[in-house]
């Protein structure tokens, strides 16, 4: 039996986004297509559109979902951290690493950018990204945490741009970000 003859939208809508995940694990370039998504899930193109209207409202959500997956991922690894610049910088770091181990998401928000579904999932994870480095800020007690936390976003979001250009890490814009972290305004 293939998923094609369950009726329910949310375990095609669970069954979709799962096949979307493998799919962009692959290493070849150009993979997140709907035949290939729709084959990996088992799912015919016809049963796709009746749940997404277009192929970018389901690469918007495959986008969220890796996001999710990264921050859930931060959530693990910072856990047991108490609040503060060490958390906030392991935080940096896995959420880096974690951008160049998924090259495809890069990709979707690149392709996204412009999509007003990919331009409202980037605007909302831009804006939680940028609460939570505040959190961490305050607890430090740094000045202005609201300004330098959107200002440490922005910086974040740079690295992550120029690494996955690169394809590899870039430990100089690394470590500078990490100095600046490292010496707060007085």
């Amino acid at each position: 039996m293939t998923v094609d003859s369950a009726p329910a939208p949310d375990l095609l809508r669970a069954c979709l986004l799962a096949a979307g995940r493998r799919v962009a694990g692959r290493t070849d370039r150009q993979r997140l297509t709907l035949a290939a998504i729709c084959a990996e899930a088992g799912v015919s193109e016809k049963r796709f559109a009746a749940l997404y209207p277009s192929l970018s409202a389901y690469q918007g959500e495959l986008a969220a979902a890796l996001i999710d997956d990264i921050r859930d991922t931060l959530t693990r690894v910072t856990a047991n951290m108490p609040a503060g610049i060490a958390r906030l910088k392991l935080a940096i770091e896995t959420y880096l690493e974690a951008n160049l181990a998924q090259p495809a998401l890069r990709e979707l928000l690149t392709a996204l950018r412009f999509d007003p579904v990919g331009a409202a999932v980037i605007r909302r994870r831009v804006a939680g990204f940028i609460v939570m480095m505040e959190l961490e800020l305050r607890t430090a007690h740094w000045p202005q945490p609201s300004a330098c936390a959107r200002l440490l976003t922005a910086g974040v979001i740079e690295i992550a741009h120029a690494e996955h250009e690169a394809d590899l890490r870039l430990p100089a814009l690394r470590s500078t970000l990490f100095r600046y972290l490292d010496s707060p305004l007085p």
